[in-house]
């Protein structure tokens, strides 16, 4: 049996589309920031705050809200907050990645509050297709192997 081109070009399509789909609902607003304020021992109050990544997808280069937050409050652990030195935004962890579900942690030590608030971010999203749907894809490559529309299909899904 034959594929047409246009079969394989919708086919090539749907599945690219269908791939992005979790990544197309994440969001910044998915990264979700809870604080719970204690006294230390000495009476000074400490903000224990979590940042979680609802969204299935990694996001990096996270931004947070954080006016008139400063380097010379202490921060536990020491490198997970920074000023970005505009007084407004600090990064969380020097941008590095906070996988999907990711829980973050950390402290600060200041009787100022500070939201926090997840104000921008990268999302990175690397879906891989199931065994099923590989296996239908290199089929289909190898029943039309010398088409150039597959290549597409070859890129995306790394079937050889």
């Amino acid at each position: 049996m034959e594929i047409k081109p246009e079969v394989i070009l919708v086919a090539c399509l749907l599945f690219g589309i269908s791939n992005r789909g979790s990544a197309a609902g994440c969001r910044t607003s998915d990264l979700v920031v809870t604080s719970h304020t204690y006294p230390d021992p000495g009476g000074r109050p400490v903000q224990y705050k979590k940042l979680v990544n609802n969204c299935d997808c990694t996001q990096k280069n996270v931004k947070l809200a954080c006016p008139r937050f400063n380097s010379s409050i202490e921060v536990y652990p020491d490198t997970a907050i920074k000023p970005d030195g505009d007084g407004i935004l600090c990064s969380l962890y020097a941008g590095r990645p906070v996988g999907p579900k990711e829980k973050v942690f950390f402290d600060i030590h200041s009787s100022t509050q500070f939201s926090f608030q997840p104000v921008s971010s990268t999302i990175i999203c690397y879906k891989s297709p199931s065994l099923l749907k590989r296996a239908t894809i290199k089929h289909t490559l190898e029943a039309a192997n010398s088409h150039p529309i597959l290549s597409c299909l070859r890129d995306l899904y790394k079937v050889q």
